[in-house]
């Protein structure tokens, strides 16, 4: 009985762990723009100032511990892949300045066989 429990209790340990990971099959996870904002001054009605792309590192995190990452592009897209579950999200600057986003660390929720799609802004500081 030893003999079969030992092998039976590893192979039931290996597989819970592999199913509670967050990179999941490709099939869902995150995926969005960051960008950088405002951009002027002051805004005014028929002259645009939109924010612009960001480059910045993404990380999906659940209870407190980092389960995922990626990085904006130069258009500042992301996409993460990750097992469907309820995630925070947050991003650093690559060019290592000391700014937040604007909204804080936004909670997602992502759906089996979906990306959810968030926004995550920059405060540039320009007022």
């Amino acid at each position: 009985m030893r003999r079969f429990c030992l092998p039976f209790l590893l192979l039931l340990a290996a597989t819970t762990a592999c199913a509670d990971g967050a990179a999941g099959d490709g099939s869902s996870g995150i995926q969005g723009h960051v960008t950088i904002g405002p951009q002027c001054p002051v805004m005014q009605v028929g002259s645009p100032c939109p924010d612009i792309a960001y480059q910045a590192r993404v990380r999906v995190l659940r209870d407190g511990a980092e389960v995922a990452t990626g990085r904006s592009e130069q258009d500042g897209a992301f996409r993460i892949p990750v097992a469907p579950g309820a995630y925070v999200v947050d991003a650093v600057p690559l060019d290592g300045n000391a700014i937040a986003t604007i909204g804080g660390q936004p909670h997602v929720v992502v759906t089996a066989g979906a990306y959810t799609r968030i926004d995550l802004i920059f405060d540039s500081g320009i007022r």
